[in-house]
């Protein structure tokens, strides 16, 4: 008798767990960052295509995911993703200060940009196509390109 008890306890607990999840988006299972952040406009695809499994699987909880992923805002991409919005600037090395890049991205972006904070550090862009692979080894790796001082110190004439 015990053991039906046991089956019955780890059946209703699997299927709980599987109506909560179902219950949510993958995106927000996935990328619990992104929700609240301002929306790209552009969808993570991979996103979507996991939620469109779960709606061909499972109409309802599918069309839940999809609900939640875009109330939450975790099926677009970050706002860094829109390359849309990338520009290449170039200044000439006798320019190249912080408080000049400060002033030219502030410009582009239309707010205040600061690299005086201890955390900020900074590393070449040789090709515009590297800028996502760039962004996220800066995301994960915090020693990753240079400290603002010695960046600068390279480009400053002895």
């Amino acid at each position: 008798m015990r053991r039906r008890q046991l089956l019955h306890y780890l059946v209703a607990q699997a299927a709980l767990g599987g109506s909560i999840g179902s219950l949510t988006g993958c995106g927000t299972l996935l990328h619990g960052e992104r929700r609240g952040q301002r929306h790209s406009g552009q969808i993570d695809w991979k996103v979507a295509a996991l939620n469109g499994l779960g709606l061909v699987f499972f109409f309802v909880p599918g069309v839940i995911a999809f609900a939640v992923d875009f109330y939450t805002g975790a099926i677009y991409l970050p706002g860094s993703y829109a390359k849309a919005g990338l520009q290449r600037t170039t200044l000439p090395p006798d320019q190249l200060t912080a408080s000049q890049v400060e002033q030219v991205v502030a410009q582009h972006v239309g707010q205040p940009v600061s690299l005086q904070t201890p955390t900020a550090r900074l590393s070449l862009l040789t090709h515009i196509d590297q800028f996502d692979e760039q962004c996220q080894r800066h995301r994960s790796d915090s020693e990753f390109g240079h400290a603002v001082r010695s960046f600068f110190s390279k480009w400053t004439p002895a």
